[in-house]
């Protein structure tokens, strides 16, 4: 008797799943950047490095990204987390869109100490 309700308890569970759909059909715009970071000494170029995306607020546009990625990957003239030296140029960009690209000419919350 308890193997019969086992079974049947399985195939429930088996059956339920079954029509399910593996991922949404739904179409989403592409938002995620990846991070492009070049060095003035190239070796520690950055191609494709973490995340971020675009905020709009009033008038202005925001790239949002996670400035902790200079923290541990910097040139060896950096001494703190600033694009005074060491960076020649910080792009974001979308995989599926490589030549539309943000430029980083400025970090709202620049800390040299840091």
């Amino acid at each position: 008797m308890k193997s019969t309700i086992l079974t049947v308890a399985i195939f429930i569970i088996v059956s339920s799943c079954y029509g399910r759909e593996a991922t949404s059909s739904k179409k989403f715009e592409d938002i995620a950047l990846v991070n492009k970071i070049d060095f003035f000494d190239s070796k520690f170029n950055q191609m494709k490095l973490g995340c971020g995306f675009l905020l709009k607020f009033n008038q202005d546009t925001f790239a949002v990204t996670a400035k902790h990625l200079i923290k541990f990957i910097k040139s060896d003239e950096m001494e703190g987390v600033s694009l005074d030296n060491g960076i020649k140029n910080w792009m974001l960009f979308n995989l599926n869109k490589p030549s539309e690209n943000v430029v980083v000419d400025k970090l709202l919350n620049e800390n040299k100490n840091e």
